[in-house]
């Protein structure tokens, strides 16, 4: 995670990296395609061989720089771009978060069983949650026990600047089975994807008839078409 990395307001937002293809100057030398010489620009190897040109691998084209200086492709011309996240959340942030403990009386979906697509993890406790802890119990759990956390599990891009919005909250979602931990947005009904998911025995059902055809069956047995 980069240095830069902040929260502003509600927004998680990725900071600023030089550029490192104008080395922060934000002017860089033109750069124009010319037909290789190599093969003329067949792109075709020495013996004809199709796509077989090993100076231009086999596209028909080089690319040259020219004398002319202009704002550099890759910043724009700002010698400076947004930085891009994929590791985890900085020590503590995901602890910080608020969080809330949604029962519902019903039985584990495939997706939480198997998948915990769309979920911070998914958890398959036959019931311990559901008839053994309370709320505050499992909030309890789940900031002591989770210490690593991706930025994508708890918040979405909003814009190609690198703007991200970080989740109202983090839901909780028990069942007969287990539970979900699950990002809750402000402009989202809590825990509405679940409304989009199978039971597991529907979901086993379902997915063995895709699988049975040839189908991904374990993708298309966790959600209602």
């Amino acid at each position: 995670m980069s240095e830069s990395f902040r929260i502003e307001g509600n927004m998680l937002v990725s900071g600023d990296e030089k550029c490192h293809n104008c080395n922060g100057t934000g002017k860089a030398q033109e750069t124009v395609h010319i037909i290789c010489a190599k093969c003329g620009g067949t792109g075709n190897g020495p013996r004809g061989g199709k796509n077989g040109c090993k100076s231009c691998y086999g596209s028909g084209k080089k690319w040259t720089k020219t004398d002319t200086i202009v704002d550099c492709d890759r910043c724009k011309g700002a010698g400076k771009y947004p930085a891009t996240h994929t590791s985890s959340l900085p020590e503590g942030m995901y602890r910080g978060l608020p969080m809330k403990v949604y029962r519902q009386n019903r039985d584990i979906t495939f997706n939480e069983s198997l998948l915990g697509i769309g979920c911070v993890h998914s958890t398959v406790d036959y019931g311990n949650a559901w008839d053994n802890l309370s709320d505050e119990e499992l909030v309890e759990k789940e900031r002591e026990s989770t210490h690593w956390v991706q930025a994508c599990k708890i918040s979405r891009k909003t814009d190609a600047d690198g703007v991200f919005e970080l989740c109202d909250h983090v839901g909780i979602f028990v069942n007969r089975g287990g539970y979900s931990v699950r990002p809750v947005y402000a402009s989202e009904i809590p825990g509405a994807q679940i409304a989009l998911e199978r039971s597991y025995d529907e979901g086993m059902a379902v997915g063995m008839k895709i699988a049975a055809e040839g189908g991904n069956g374990t993708i298309g047995g966790a959600f209602h078409s």
